[in-house]
């Protein structure tokens, strides 16, 4: 395998070359898209191919077109649901959303024709990404339960793992426990990521109705709390670090799980995500050491 770099340029001139063939392809290999997600939606499938001795370049290319065309039309419908001013005001968007799902579909046909075993892995991923908003609204209506929100935020990325079980059907299943063992490694980096998102996400989420890990922690607060007043308690009330801490340990247990796998660029994308929480804790303590002080 190349540097990620260079496989992160290669796989966003391989969009770009695809989109360019098809409608609404500008709209579709959006630059501002691309630069404003975390780099693993392009190259998801260079990260597993060594593990699981798969390295036709052609089929790889194809996987990642589709990958980013499904991750692209899942972040449509998820703005469009979430009222996002620029998307649910251009109607565009759900024709872009239909397209990228359509032209996904026709590649991922084109590798593994209509009999394969990828497409059971295709209805298990799809089913439990609908299960996500059933989860979402259950947590919504319930105290805070760790099992439920691990669920839901494997499920919200459950496309990712298809990646995963595309190599495996195609290195004939010669790699079963490595499979095994990369599927829970990427649920559980997911639960990480979730929490970082939700942190990020806390006034959004707020607006939208949406179930939020920042919000469900907080200490117990009068009904009508304004949001400014629960972000403040959210920080200052010790349940920020709280949240950075379980992050970390979501990631760690990802890398570990990973580990027997043997999947190098995987774990990289692990503890670089880890290393940002790290990071943001640091300055988070810091300014929290400093308010005490002045207090």
């Amino acid at each position: 395998m190349n540097n990620i770099q260079d496989i992160w340029q290669k796989a966003k001139d391989d969009i770009g070359l695809y989109c360019a063939d098809i409608p609404m392809g500008n709209m579709i290999n959006d630059q501002s898209f691309i630069d404003r997600n975390p780099y693993i939606y392009l190259v998801y499938p260079y990260l597993f191919s060594d593990v699981l001795a798969y390295a036709n370049d052609m089929v790889l290319s194809k996987l990642t077109v589709a990958g980013f065309l499904l991750y692209r039309s899942i972040i449509i419908k998820d703005a469009y649901l979430d009222n996002n001013q620029k998307t649910a005001g251009n109607k565009d968007y759900i024709l872009v959303k239909d397209i990228c799902q359509e032209e996904a579909l026709r590649l991922l046909f084109q590798i593994f024709g209509t009999e394969s075993e990828f497409w059971h892995y295709w209805n298990l991923r799809r089913s439990e990404y609908l299960k996500a908003e059933e989860l979402n609204k259950q947590l919504n209506h319930s105290p805070f339960d760790s099992h439920s929100y691990e669920q839901l935020s494997d499920y919200k990325s459950t496309f990712g793992k298809l990646a995963i079980d595309a190599l495996h059907i195609l290195s004939n299943k010669q790699f079963t426990n490595e499979h095994d063992l990369l599927v829970r490694s990427h649920a559980l980096f997911s639960v990480g990521l979730q929490i970082y998102d939700d942190i990020c996400d806390i006034e959004e989420d707020y607006r939208n109705g949406q179930f939020n890990w920042a919000l469900s922690n907080l200490p117990e607060t009068p009904e009508n709390t304004d949001i400014k007043t629960l972000k403040k308690l959210f920080f200052v009330s010790g349940v920020a670090k709280k949240a950075y801490r379980e992050s970390i340990a979501y990631f760690d247990q990802a890398a570990l799980t990973a580990k027997n796998s043997h999947c190098p660029y995987w774990i990289d994308v692990i503890n670089s995500r880890k290393s940002k929480m790290y990071s943001e804790l640091q300055v988070l303590e810091d300014y929290l050491a400093e308010l005490s002080g002045n207090a």
